[in-house]
């Protein structure tokens, strides 16, 4: 991922107002972070080459600053928001496993078991509540605000951001007082940790089907970039461009720590080889998956059988497992499988048109 924002503070005087306004746009509707990356890449561009040609800003962007931001952020629909929600959903586990983790470090009943611990979750509903209600003011009260206001900027909007979170946080404490909603902590700590562990095995695999690492792209300063040709000398193209510039990122990456290492530079032809090698294990990285989850819930199974004997918890808990896993396992099955075949069907038309990754100044 391209790291736009050291790079924005090359542009000056109003091209470089309007790209901050831009990200502040992004920011102040909850535009997602890859989405927004390759956008301001973009719009750091299109600014870029209007400076360096002496190019009116109002010319590239027009007289309304907001229609712009609108216009040009308006592919981020409905659709890829419900793309995100399986990410947002993450973002609440996780917070609700904190929670969780609190209830059991410090139960409000000390000596209880663990099946039978119940915990106040008033104080979480009340911070989901607030956080609706905060997010609304933000997104058509505070951001609009900050946003037409001539010293508007994302420091000023996320200081403002914070002290009413503050505020409400505080204002929360006071309106609770000594209510309370006791509830089971368990049934909600298996549906917490099972989530984000399905989560995390999903993400990583998408992630290694994309990139070749289930590693998180790291932001880098976009100085010089790859590209590809073939025998001829001439450019390569490819009908599937996202495999391919993943590819092509992979390559860079491992000849970067080479460089580091002052190790000679692997050539395309040694690449091609190291990725079709890694692409035919993975069935037995699959297979690994699916026995990691097996042990899991096993363990979990046997030792609630140890506990408590055979009941209808266990064979709840059992089919809770077997739900979950099953279209887990098939979902990394396809996913890994599904980016294999992607990646050789690449591979086999670089060495068809004797492709060569070189470095472009």
């Amino acid at each position: 991922m391209i790291d736009y924002t050291s790079m924005g503070e090359r542009l000056s005087g109003e091209y470089r107002r309007i790209f901050e306004k831009a990200e502040l746009y992004s920011d102040m509707n909850g535009i997602h972070d890859k989405v927004k990356a390759d956008k301001m890449m973009n719009l750091l561009d299109l600014l870029m080459t209007a400076e360096a040609d002496g190019k009116p800003v109002n010319a590239v962007i027009g007289s309304d600053v907001e229609k712009f931001c609108k216009d040009y952020f308006e592919d981020y629909d409905i659709r890829t928001q419900i793309r995100l929600i399986p990410e947002k959903l993450y973002s609440i586990a996780l917070c609700l496993g904190f929670a969780l983790l609190l209830s059991i470090l410090f139960p409000d009943k000390p000596g209880t078991d663990l099946v039978h611990m119940q915990s106040d979750f008033l104080p979480l509903v009340g911070g989901i509540l607030v956080g609706f209600v905060l997010a609304v003011l933000f997104k058509y009260l505070v951001g609009p605000l900050v946003f037409h206001s001539k010293k508007g900027s994302n420091m000023i909007y996320y200081v403002l951001v914070w002290v009413l979170f503050v505020a409400a946080d505080v204002a929360m404490v006071f309106l609770i007082g000594d209510r309370n909603i006791l509830v089971p902590v368990f049934p909600f700590l298996v549906g917490d940790v099972a989530y984000i562990a399905g989560y995390l095995i999903v993400r990583s695999v998408m992630r290694y089907r994309d990139t070749g690492s289930i590693r998180k792209p790291k932001l880098v300063d976009r100085e010089f970039e790859f590209h590809l040709i073939d025998v001829n000398g001439n450019s390569y193209p490819s009908a599937d461009t996202e495999i391919q510039k993943a590819l092509v990122k992979r390559f860079q990456r491992i000849n970067k720590r080479r460089s580091k290492k002052k190790k000679a530079a692997m050539t395309t032809q040694e690449f091609i080889a190291k990725v079709r090698r890694e692409d035919a294990k993975a069935p037995y990285m699959v297979g690994g998956v699916g026995v990691f989850y097996i042990i899991i819930i096993g363990g979990i199974v046997v030792d609630d059988i140890q506990s408590f004997g055979i009941g209808w918890g266990t064979l709840l808990l059992l089919a809770i497992g077997l739900v979950i896993y099953v279209p887990l396992f098939l979902l990394v099955r396809y996913a890994v499988m599904l980016g294999a075949q992607r990646r050789a069907t690449i591979l086999d038309q670089w060495e068809k048109h004797g492709v060569v990754i070189t470095e472009k100044k």
